[in-house]
């Protein structure tokens, strides 16, 4: 059991080593890919994530039983986010592989056995890895990716637009100012230098509504050129109307950036809601037969035009399809494990696999899953003083769990799972029965954000035995 032991050690020290390693193999995932990951794991359920965490999950477990414990799983990724030890993207080993501790405390409530070892993916459908996207999900993302980049572009394209129309009515509006200097007497005396600047303070607020000025923006807008023309009448027609040049150029300048910093705020807080409404009226304007990429699909074509006419976002929209389909894909993992007994000052070792797949991959509501696990445990049987690992433990598990709750992004908030579990003792050990066989069920209830309430009844038919108790966990993301 010693040798057992030290292989467990070396396996996992090789797993700490083995990081930075994957840190030069990782290939940079493009951003789509990123956002996939991040909103699949909006998706996945509690009892996917109970098997392998997708950054850190605590959780008080069994408090209400004879056996109760405090758990922390993290993720490679998470410590390395912590202490900021990658350069570039992180690999998908450090995401998909976790370290497991574990307090156990007895009836006491004193910590009977401390629990450590890691869990890692041997088959992990759910999370896109390198080039793992379907063909298919990736040339509709492309092709999205490609209208929305259009639309952008023509967006700008009519700001530049309204950009020349306003340019070109500041201008207009510069020539009649300088007309107004012209018509003056050329002397140092004007005759009605009064006259001149309310007429030209006149086409200053003309031009102001026509340039879609806020009033607070025109009365600022307005104190420059008030500054220009205080002591009209001392002042040469030539400096009055370079510095009225100046003041019409900065105007301008104001008013294109504005229009530009306004359709960027619009575009990025539209990408962020998953909400275009705001852009609609100029997104209407685009001849998108023209200026828009199409692809070979006109039905698929006229839907994505379509939903960003209504105001919708079909990229974001598209995004949460594949990420929940993905959501629904296998995860198989194996976790193993050394603990040390501090009451009868020995170890037990332990390795566990566990299995979840979605039932269907197609989207639908409520989706259910099919688990399958199993584990072997070796202890000390304690009706024996001396030091053995005569306890030898096999259980086998198998069940489903179904999503009974949903929020307004199809995100779980209530599951529920029922298994039935095998365990039998392989030891040479007089604890009696040899094997014992259970129905399970768990509910699990979202009670705030990442806070989960997890409910389970185990039933032994053989000898007529229900046992009750839940558990609270917190799961933490990137």
């Amino acid at each position: 059991m010693k040798t057992i032991g030290n292989i467990i050690v070396f396996v996992f020290l090789c797993l700490s080593c083995y990081i930075k390693a994957q840190q030069d193999e990782s290939m940079k995932l493009p951003v789509n890919k990123a956002e996939i990951n991040k909103a699949t794991n909006l998706y996945k359920t509690d009892n996917t994530k109970e098997i392998l965490t997708t950054f850190l999950r605590t959780a008080l477990n069994n408090i209400t039983s004879k056996e109760k414990s405090f758990s922390l799983n993290t993720t490679l990724y998470a410590i390395d986010s912590l202490f900021h030890l990658s350069k570039g993207n992180p690999s998908d080993f450090i995401k998909q592989t976790s370290f497991d501790f574990k307090l156990k405390a007895n009836e006491q409530n004193s910590i009977s056995s401390i629990y450590f070892g890691f869990t890692t993916a041997i088959v992990n459908n759910k999370d896109l890895k390198k080039d793992s996207l379907d063909s298919k999900d990736f040339a509709a993302l492309e092709k999205n990716v490609f209208i929305q980049a259009d639309i952008k572009k023509s967006l700008h394209a009519l700001r530049i637009k309204k950009e020349e129309i306003s340019n070109q009515k500041i201008d207009s509006a510069k020539t009649q100012i300088n007309s107004i200097l012209q018509s003056l007497n050329k002397s140092s005396k004007y005759e009605d230098p009064c006259f001149t600047q309310i007429k030209i303070n006149k086409r200053l607020r003309a031009l102001f509504s026509k340039v879609n000025l806020s009033p607070d923006e025109s009365h600022l807008k307005q104190i420059g050129f008030d500054k220009v023309l205080e002591g009209l009448e001392d002042k040469e027609i030539n400096e009055v109307q370079t510095d009225i040049d100046g003041e019409l150029e900065a105007l301008k300048d104001y008013i294109n950036t504005k229009e530009l910093e306004a359709l960027n705020k619009k575009w990025d807080d539209a990408k962020k809601e998953g909400n275009f409404m705001m852009l609609t009226n100029d997104i209407n304007q685009i001849n998108f037969d023209r200026d828009v990429f199409r692809g070979t699909d006109d039905e698929d074509y006229k839907r994505i035009v379509k939903s960003y006419r209504e105001g919708k976002d079909p990229l974001k929209m598209l995004y949460k399809e594949v990420a929940e389909t993905y959501s629904r894909r296998m995860l198989w993992t194996i976790s193993p494990a050394m603990e040390y007994d501090r009451e009868n000052k020995q170890g037990i070792y332990n390795v566990a696999t566990k299995m979840t797949v979605g039932i269907s991959n197609k989207l639908q509501r409520k989706p259910w899953e099919i688990e399958a696990n199993a584990s072997f445990k070796v202890s000390k049987d304690t009706l024996k003083p001396a030091t053995n690992y005569d306890n030898q433990v096999g259980l086998i598990n198998f069940g489903v769990n179904k999503v009974l709750l949903e929020n307004k992004d199809n995100e779980p908030k209530m599951e529920f799972k029922f298994f039935t579990q095998l365990e039998h003792q392989f030891g040479k050990t007089s604890i009696f029965p040899k094997s014992i066989f259970s129905l399970n069920s768990t509910l699990r209830i979202n009670l705030f954000k990442t806070i989960w309430l997890p409910i389970t009844v185990k039933y032994d038919p053989d000898n007529g035995n229900l046992f009750g108790f839940f558990s609270i966990a917190a799961n933490l993301s990137d």
